[in-house]
């Protein structure tokens, strides 16, 4: 059976990763871990929470069978919804890992709830002076 897991967003064997880091203000762990249960009961879907609580990064990861379309699409809610918490908490959807290929959407919503989208642009057009055939990270964020 082919299944949706999380490993350190790392791809192993038949997996896929499926979890959503967040860095969150500390004083709002409590709250976030409480939300972020919710949503276990309201998506249908295990969940685990881990990460380094002492500086407010957090990990929430869930799991599906890969060949279940309903489930999955659960989970892609479930993992925008997580990011949405992050972000009216003050927190950032990024923690330590940075942003990859899943948050792409979220990263600029980010700068858009921060009011920073000027920050992304500027950070594209340095992107563009170093890599102006767009050879490096095609496709990426910047």
């Amino acid at each position: 059976m082919k299944r949706i897991c999380e490993a350190a967003m790392l791809i192993i064997s038949d997996c896929l990763p499926a979890s959503s880091w967040m860095k969150v203000v500390d004083m709002y762990l409590s709250r976030v871990v409480v939300l972020v249960r919710n949503l276990e009961k309201k998506y249908n879907l295990p969940l685990v929470i881990f990460g380094h609580v002492g500086d407010g990064n957090l990990h929430p990861t869930t799991w599906v069978d890969a060949s279940d379309e309903n489930a999955k699409k659960r989970l892609w809610e479930m993992f925008y919804e997580i990011m949405d918490i992050a972000l009216e908490l003050g927190g950032t959807i990024s923690a330590e890992h940075g942003i990859g290929t899943l948050k792409k959407k979220g990263l600029r919503k980010e700068f858009e709830v921060k009011k920073s989208l000027k920050a992304l642009e500027l950070m594209r057009e340095i992107k563009r002076v170093f890599d102006p055939k767009n050879i490096l990270n095609p496709g990426k964020v910047i």
